[in-house]
């Protein structure tokens, strides 16, 4: 069965809703229109048509102009899915990611087409794709001839390396890079955006602010260029800008709570206005949209990096949005050696193991010198009846985790007594500093609580899977405490097990293979693991997951 959609564009939470509607008659002797600016993260293609409608509009060829303009994205369009080249066993599937990537653009409508705008279609497997070795995920083709879809896109049903199935999640992310091709938009190799198009895992990426407002900015000019056509209004030409960054990366270090400035450069050698605008890669990378840049101009966008959660050397990335469809974007790193304010250090490490009674441990915070930073009162939150003390401290002692030896250093000795209530299993709990810092008036150390033998994650979730083998491994741990397991398997048909020796005193692995042979629907079963433990003789673990 072939779905068909009347997608509006008007329908999208951004400034188009001021735009929406059918194209207006403009006054006969207006002035020559100056479009605005050609939108960041559009093609090439889509500029060049653009271009093209205000060249022919600029020479008085209306008719020509009609012609051009009828290639442009349309503020409603039709899609037609060639569902019935799908897998009959994914067909459903396939429909359900479908329509729920439809709605992720936050467009609606249905009618029957003929005709569509836009097809989307399945192949078995496409070529090759160069920058990954393995089978492209998407093929496009754009026609301009009457009668054809403007734009066929090609989803392969085997993709990645080593091959595997597409499934569900691969649809969601493919018919919504199909939408974004058909809006202007341009490919590229950012992570975690839908207009990425190399093999990635099966996950379902979210549509990026940055994709949504470029694809509603390109729908508002489409739409003023319709109307010029409509009213044989002459326009400006929007001219190519071209753009350079000054700045390759950055490095250097900080203290921890500093707000790193990161100041990029970029410079307009083209014709046309520049518009950019950037994002980090994390949250600590506060984002910036510069204004327009002139031919043969220079601006600055002003980021800068908070690292208020950082203790340690870190990269990131500053992703540079452009309307130069020759460099859309670029890719600024950032190096900071990060130095800590604070540390609290567990000599036993963060996981308490129980044998039986209460426990008793201690942390201890120090400060960079000169620092006069105090703790002023101290809880464990998440088990109660726990007994906290705290007092200056000075001594020697290393710090393993950044790889410093022995060293004097000064602060405070936290003492912790935990009650003899623990069940058995793992428990997360917090030790909870409370200081005389503005900056750092609350600081945290998260400690495991153990009693017996656990397994770590405690439930395997595969998540969805299909007729491909996959192996998982699970931890057992009990730090500290060595243990041997006797015999392994599983309640599950479809899975195997079998278990080698951990990394660590007290751990052993469990390999998990999945077989590839579960009939559809939920997944679920135990492994059952046999000890030599007189306490704990057999651990169980949850299995869950669906097969397609």
């Amino acid at each position: 069965m072939i779905l068909s959609l009347l997608i509006s564009v008007a329908a999208l939470a951004t400034p188009l809703q001021a735009n929406s509607g059918s194209a207006r008659a403009l006054p006969a002797k207006a002035s020559p229109l100056q479009p605005p600016a050609l939108p960041p993260l559009t093609s090439q293609l889509f500029q060049d048509e653009v271009i093209k409608v205000e060249e022919l509009l600029a020479a008085r060829d209306f008719p020509g102009a009609e012609r051009a303009a009828a290639l442009l994205p349309k503020d409603k369009f039709s899609i037609d899915l060639e569902s019935q080249k799908a897998p009959e066993r994914l067909r459903e599937a396939f429909k359900a990611s479908y329509g729920r990537a439809i709605s992720a653009w936050r467009i609606r409508g249905i009618f029957p087409s003929k005709t569509p705008d836009l097809k989307i279609t399945f192949a078995p497997q496409l070529a090759i794709d160069p920058e990954t070795d393995a089978p492209a995920n998407v093929a496009t083709f754009y026609s301009d001839a009457p009668g054809s879809p403007r734009l066929t896109v090609v989803i392969g049903l085997h993709r990645d390396k080593p091959l595997r199935d597409a499934t569900p999640a691969d649809i969601f992310n493919d018919v919504r890079y199909a939408i974004g091709a058909y809006l202007g938009l341009t490919t590229h190799n950012v992570p975690e955006f839908v207009m990425t198009t190399s093999a990635q895992v099966d996950d379902a990426r979210n549509l990026t602010a940055p994709e949504i407002h470029s694809a509603a900015e390109a729908m508002a000019l489409t739409f003023q260029l319709r109307a010029a056509v409509v009213s044989h209004q002459t326009v400006g030409v929007s001219g190519r800008p071209e753009a350079t960054l000054a700045q390759q990366g950055f490095s250097g270090t900080a203290v921890q709570g500093d707000q790193v400035p990161l100041p990029i450069q970029v410079t307009n050698h083209g014709t046309g206005t520049l518009t950019l605008n950037a994002l980090g890669d994390c949250g600590c990378i506060v984002p910036e949209s510069g204004p327009p840049i002139g031919p043969g101009k220079t601006g600055i966008l002003s980021l800068r990096l908070e690292t208020h959660e950082y203790t340690d050397p870190i990269e990131r990335h500053v992703y540079v949005f452009t309307n130069d469809p020759k460099h859309s974007i670029f890719t600024v790193k950032v190096h900071l050696d990060i130095s800590p304010r604070y540390r609290i250090v567990l000599p036993e490490g963060s996981t308490w193991v129980f044998d039986k009674g209460s426990k008793e441990g201690d942390a201890y915070v120090w400060f960079p010198d000169g620092s006069d930073m105090l703790v002023t009162n101290a809880r464990v939150i998440g088990m109660d009846k726990c007994v906290v003390t705290f007092e200056p401290w000075k001594g020697t002692m290393p710090d393993s985790e950044r790889k410093e030896g022995p060293m004097p250093r000064h602060g405070f000795r936290v003492h912790m007594t935990i009650p003899d209530t623990l069940p058995p299993g793992r428990s997360p709990v917090t030790l909870a500093l409370l200081t005389s810092s503005a900056e750092f008036p609350i600081i945290s150390q998260s400690i495991y609580l153990q009693r017996g033998i656990v397994s770590l994650p405690e439930e395997l979730f595969i998540g969805e899977v299909g007729s491909q083998t996959l192996e998982r491994t699970l931890v057992l741990s009990r730090p500290g405490q060595p243990f041997q397991v006797k015999a392994v398997s599983s309640t599950n048909k479809s899975f195997t097990v079998r278990s080698e020796p951990g990394d660590k005193e007290g751990e052993q692995k469990l390999k998990v293979k999945y077989l590839g042979n579960a009939p559809p629907g939920g997944i679920s079963g135990f492994i059952k693991v046999e000890t030599d433990d007189p306490k704990q003789p057999v651990v169980f673990v949850a299995l869950a997951g669906s097969a397609t």
